[in-house]
């Protein structure tokens, strides 16, 4: 590397430095203390002496391989699961059940099919005491944020996957959660509308005052989205790497072939997918046989 580049380089983790210092003097929103969780004995924890925290506005994703209880560890910090042992802290408060101050969106369309659009969005409002009138002028803001004004008397058969997953989302934080939960919640969309939702989940995050934690198998996803990345291993699910995303915001698409993200996607690939310890040459004669006979 040059000199040039090397001094450009050098500015670069400077500034990347300097981002997440900021970023670690905001107050802490999210405290996980040595959190552990089983559900069978014979098995052994699903969870093991996981700790972590997340900061005011910061967008945090948590990936891991096939089993490594990630959706397990976003039920448990929404209260939907009883923790097994350790600590679980929100806005300096030990939860111990879902709480309104946890927004929580799914991978399924968790709406009412007998509400329309904003009687959906309107639920939570009613709930939290907002009179029928002043619940439905809240929602209709949120309907507009989404981009669905067409549709607030649509039922949820009429809307397609990405606009049902925009009115979760506008339920959610229709009750000013401090927290939204996401579980891989564009993990049945397709390729182009998951790249949709996927902006107008930044733009909604970037005007509000929310932290986000999110759910995802896609290492890509989690790039584009994210502060920082929380990497889970499997058998049982501990942390293995917390990974600070350099790449710059705003985000857009163009930013997937940068070399800041093709680092963070390399690094992630290594600690998702290790490398097998079976000799090259074995792996080949697999390739080889699995391939069909044509291949000779």
């Amino acid at each position: 590397m040059d000199e040039l580049n090397l001094t450009g380089y050098k500015k670069q983790s400077q500034k990347v430095k300097e981002r997440f210092d900021r970023l670690k003097q905001r107050e802490v929103v999210l405290k996980v203390e040595n959190l552990c969780k089983t559900f069978d004995d014979k098995k052994g924890p699903i969870l093991k002496d996981v700790s972590l925290k997340t900061y005011r506005r910061e967008f945090t994703s948590i990936i891991g391989p096939s089993g490594c209880g990630k959706s397990t560890l976003i039920r448990l910090i929404a209260g939907l699961e009883d923790i097994g042992s350790g600590k679980i802290i929100v806005n300096d408060e030990e939860i111990d059940g879902p709480g309104i101050e946890r927004g929580m969106v799914f991978q399924g369309y968790t709406l009412f099919p007998w509400l329309t659009v904003v009687e959906n969005i309107m639920y939570g409002l009613r709930r939290k005491g907002e009179s029928k009138t002043e619940a439905r002028d809240n929602a209709l803001t949120w309907v507009k944020i989404v981009g669905l004004q067409k549709y607030e008397d649509a039922y949820p058969s009429q809307l397609s996957g990405g606009m049902k997953q925009r009115v979760a989302i506008a339920r959610s934080l229709a009750t000013h959660p401090k927290m939204l939960l996401m579980d891989e919640p564009f993990g049945a969309l397709d390729a182009q509308t998951r790249s949709t939702m996927q902006s107008y989940l930044l733009q909604i995050w970037k005007n509000i005052n929310i932290s986000v934690v999110f759910i995802t198998h896609d290492l890509e996803e989690a790039i584009y989205l994210s502060d920082r990345i929380i990497v889970l291993k499997a058998n049982p699910g501990e942390i293995a790497e917390i990974i600070e995303v350099p790449v710059s915001r705003p985000r857009t698409p163009e930013q997937f072939f940068t070399p800041e993200f093709l680092e963070t996607k390399k690094r992630l690939e290594e600690l998702i997918h290790p490398k097998s310890n079976e000799p090259e040459e074995k792996i080949k004669i697999v390739k080889l046989t699995q391939a069909g006979d044509d291949v000779f």
